[in-house]
Parts: structure tokens; sequence; C-alpha cells
């Protein structure tokens, strides 16, 4: 079993490095028989990380190859958080906190204006499923709970921008700001991951906000 799931590594990473590749090509730089190469490959397609299409050649029969797909890339690390906190310093840096509140009040209102649209003609209850969604696909972890007719409690157990928050609480403010605009009622934060929190808690009140 971890032989299997030490090739199928393998496949993943000559990928990465060298783009689009035959089952001969892999069965080579793996050093395995083609059947063994494409017993791993079926497996990584069902899995959703491999994606496989027809070249055709000038001559000759046309090949199957093979490449990552998006799934499979995010796999490999990132450091685009470390990048967003370098900027964000130098921003701060040039032209202090101030205007770091600008941009993030600024990317709150893109937000709310780009989702809107998902909200219009729901009930509370429908806004708050929306807004669970809406947060998932954007690589939260939330879950929500219904406490009574008019509240709900909101818990996000994955803050996409935790490490930098801690730093910046100006961005938790703010995508405060954001829930209740898209929700339109009152949002209170009860805990949050970037002060030792287990998650970041809100408790959502069918109340106008202010």
């Amino acid at each position: 079993m971890e032989e299997e799931k030490s090739t199928k590594r393998q496949i993943l990473l000559i990928l990465k490095k060298k783009g689009k590749m035959t089952i001969a090509d892999l069965a080579r730089e793996l050093e395995i028989t083609p059947m063994g190469v494409r017993q791993h490959l079926s497996l990584l397609e069902r899995d959703g990380l491999v994606a496989t299409r027809i070249m055709r050649k000038p001559m000759g029969r046309p090949v199957y190859v093979y490449s990552l797909t998006e799934e499979a890339d995010n796999l490999f690390p990132k450091k685009y958080e470390d990048l967003l906190e370098s900027i964000i310093e130098s921003v701060v840096l040039l032209d202090g906190a101030e205007k770091l509140d600008q941009i993030l009040k600024t990317r709150a209102t893109r937000i709310a204006d780009l989702y809107h649209g998902r909200f219009d003609n729901l009930d509370l209850a429908g806004r708050v499923e929306e807004l669970e969604r809406v947060l998932n696909e954007m690589g939260y972890l939330v879950e929500v709970k219904r406490i009574n007719n008019h509240s709900f409690a909101l818990d996000n157990y994955n803050c996409i921008l935790n490490s930098i928050a801690r730093k910046y609480p100006q961005i938790c403010k703010w995508e405060l700001e954001t829930f209740r605009t898209l929700l339109g009622v009152k949002v209170d934060r009860i805990s949050d991951l970037a002060t030792g929190g287990l998650n970041c808690s809100f408790l959502i009140q069918g109340i106008p906000q202010d």
C-alpha cells in the first residue's frame, strides 16, 4: 500500500515538473511497466488529480497524454499567504494603517457586490445557508446551526487568512462587515481563531443591522 502511494506521488511530481506525458514516458521515468503506470493513472483520474487528452501526430496513431488537474496542483505547497503578508506590511509602512483599512473596506464592498445577487429574494434562513455555501467555496470550513426561528450560529474552522489576521485585526473587522452586508441583519463575532479560539464563531440574529 505504501509503495502504491509512493508511486502515485512520484507520478504527480513528474507531471508537475514535466507538464504533459504519455504512459510510455512515465514508464521510462519510473522504471515500471506501462501496465503498472496505467493502473496508477486510472486511480489518479478517479480522484480528479490527473486529466487526459488525445494528442494527434502527423503520422501514426494518436496517443493519450496526461497532466495534472487544478485540484492536483493545489496539493503542492503555495506561499501566497507570505506574499500577501509582505504586501500588507509594505502598505502599512508606506501609507499607514488607515490606508490598509481603506483597502480592506474596498475589498469588503467588492465581495458584497459580487455575491449580493445570490442573496436576493431569500428569507433569513436562505441567506444564512447561501453565506455558508459562499464561504466554503472560498476555502473556509463553515458550519451553520439554527438556534431558533430568528437566530443562527455560524462556525468557521478554517480561516484562510488566520496567520495574517493575528497581526492585522482589521481583516476580521471587515470580514464581519461583509457578513452583515450580505445578510442584512445583526451579526456579532463571539470568538475567533486569530486570538486563540478554536474557531471563528458568529451569532446571527434576525434584527436589522444598524
